[in-house]
């Protein structure tokens, strides 16, 4: 098979895509899921053990060492017999002055943010993981891994980011930074490793959970297409200028930290009711809309990796989401918790009832149909609801010696959404017993002014639970 260079590359498996895969690309085309983890390291590495490290991590995830391909209409992934891949090293060790003076964020994360907008190519084959090495000032380093969203979702991103940095610590200590040893090559490992056990959403999913009438199917359709008339929205402030996605980081210290997790489980509410009810909250206050209220469309999405059939385990990289959307009304005055218990209480009937499984086909048409139908959406925003969020906040348990060894100084993993989505969307994490959401968002659509002072407000809500 060739590449876009016109070069041969060797297919050890493929497979065509599932539905869900196969709308990831459109999306991917418009703009939003291009998941990025960016690693900013206080020291200066060559790109050969980060190579050596990414060939570890790849020997054992056939989906990462995929091209996206087309034939005869139907898109596949064709999964690379090789385990190297090639890191482009950018520099940017020179100190650049400020370009735009409303990036108010740390450079490497304006860096992060660009990495978001620079999606992947229209022509194809081309791979769905790439890796870049920028030199930075003052002999920094940041890793950037990119991610095509339909080959893996924000948990097997997180989880990547984390067990890279083990396997770079390994490789450094083997080969020694700079050295002109030979790079570890896996492709002469056995051929078991590159057997493709990594099927679409929708051919694990469990055909009992996903039966629907076709006659619900068009109910159902009619029903969120009826309801988005109704969904209340940030207001839009510019919708002509192109579009970016934005990263705005909150951050709260252990102890807090486990304040919300305890009150949670006393509040018969999970992580994801928090954070949703102090995002409607905030909305709320933010347009003044009191007593009344307004109606919210919020979007969770959910690991179906041990639902499945088989179960997929949690170490394999690959897009097993499914979505549930929700009609919330929220109001300016309503209890927090309250609040909080009710949007958890709506999304555990949702997903006892199936809904996950049973709405995934209808949801993926809805998307494919504002996609390639922007006007259907307001001011052809591409905003398809207020919130979308994690049901469950993936786990980063990093040793503290390794990221000492290794001079990590921050990290972050998040999709963009300049394309079709929310208006702002929570990427949560649980990093060594601390909470840390990441909030995107589409600028300019949205000012960073607006989204911040959302952000202040939920922080506030969320570090004042005591009082």
């Amino acid at each position: 098979m060739e590449n876009g260079n016109g070069n041969e590359y060797p297919i050890r498996k493929s497979r065509s895509m599932g539905t869900t895969e196969s709308s990831w690309c459109a999306a991917v085309d418009s703009g939003t899921g291009t998941s990025i983890s960016g690693i900013l390291l206080g020291q200066s590495i060559d790109p050969a053990p980060l190579r050596a490290a990414i060939s570890t991590i790849l020997s054992s995830q056939p989906l990462l060492r995929s091209w996206i391909t087309e034939k005869e209409g139907q898109l596949r992934f064709d999964v690379d017999a090789s385990t190297l891949l090639d890191v482009e090293v950018v520099d940017k060790a020179e100190r650049a002055e400020e370009e735009d003076p409303d990036r108010t964020q740390e450079p490497w994360l304006q860096i992060v943010e660009d990495e978001m907008d620079a999606g992947f190519p229209k022509e194809k084959p081309f791979r769905v993981f790439q890796v870049k090495l920028y030199r930075l000032p003052d002999a920094n380093s940041l890793i950037i891994l990119r991610f095509h969203t339909g080959a893996a979702d924000f948990a097997s991103a997180v989880r990547v980011c984390s067990e890279l940095m083990k396997h770079l610590k390994e490789c450094l200590e083997l080969n020694g930074e700079g050295s002109d040893q030979k790079v570890p090559n896996l492709e002469e490992e056995e051929d078991d490793i590159f057997e493709l056990q990594v099927p679409s959403l929708e051919a694990a999913t469990p055909p009992a959970k996903a039966k629907k009438s076709f006659w619900a199917h068009g109910i159902d359709v009619l029903g969120y297409g009826l309801a988005s008339f109704r969904h209340a929205l940030l207001p839009l402030e510019n919708v002509v200028d192109e579009r970016q996605s934005r990263v705005i980081v909150a951050e709260f210290k252990e102890d807090a930290t486990r304040l919300i997790l305890e009150l949670c489980k006393q509040k018969s509410s999970d992580l994801n009711g928090l954070l949703d009810a102090a995002a409607l909250k905030a909305v709320a206050k933010f347009k003044g809309t009191g007593k009344r209220g307004e109606h919210y469309a919020v979007v969770i999405l959910l690991n179906c990796r041990s639902m499945l059939e088989p179960a997929i385990p949690d170490s394999t990289s690959g897009f097993y989401n499914a979505a549930i959307m929700k009609t919330i009304h929220a109001t300016e005055t309503v209890p927090l918790w309250e609040l909080a218990t009710r949007i958890t209480k709506d999304f555990d009937q949702a997903v006892k009832n199936n809904k996950h499984f049973t709405d995934m086909g209808d949801l993926n048409m809805l998307m494919t149909q504002a996609i390639t139908r922007p006007a259907v959406t307001p001011s052809s925003s591409m905003r398809t609801a207020f919130l979308s969020n994690a049901r469950d906040a993936c786990r980063e348990e990093v040793d503290k010696g390794l990221l000492s060894s290794l001079s990590v100084k921050d990290w972050i993993t998040c999709t963009s959404l300049n394309g079709i989505g929310p208006c702002l969307a929570l990427y949560p994490v649980l990093r060594n017993g601390c909470l840390r959401v990441s909030f995107v968002y589409c600028n300019p659509l949205f000012s960073t002014e607006t989204i911040k002072c959302l952000v202040d407000d939920i922080s506030s809500m969320l570090n004042d639970l005591d009082k």
